[in-house]
């Protein structure tokens, strides 16, 4: 029963991101992975690096009040770090709302997957949703 619970959630997160009524997505190289779901990328339309946080995951944060929220946060920046190498390529697809924070909020795609939604499947991450996603 837990399975088919967490598919039938994995599968209605997966409709839900899929319904993005404008997207731009923009390519970058990646500069640092801080934890499970922000990292650093150098694009060729800015001037400087940006952040860029995933758009529909949280992780366990690594800096949460000057302290990390454990383990499961170090594991989750290292998963992410797993599939997504310093140096990589990736796209970011940019919903209507995409700045938060002073930092981009987007979908990131690395060879072609969703990294959100590995994320989630694995274990290192849960759905989170603000409006409007």
């Amino acid at each position: 029963m837990g399975k088919l619970v967490k598919l039938s959630s994995l599968a209605l997160f997966f409709i839900l991101l899929c319904l993005s009524s404008s997207a731009e997505i923009i390519q970058g190289t990646v500069l640092s992975i801080h934890d499970g779901d922000t990292l650093k990328i150098k694009a060729d339309r800015y001037e400087k690096p940006k952040s860029v946080r995933l758009r529909g995951v949280d992780t366990p944060e690594i800096d949460f009040r000057g302290e990390t929220q454990g383990p499961i946060a170090l594991q989750a920046r290292d998963f992410l770090r797993s599939q997504i190498p310093i140096g990589a390529i990736i796209q970011v697809e940019l919903g209507d709302s995409s700045k938060n924070y002073n930092r981009l909020l987007g979908k990131v795609f690395y060879e072609g997957k969703d990294i959100g939604l590995l994320m989630i499947s694995e274990g290192y991450a849960a759905p989170y949703f603000i409006y409007p996603f």
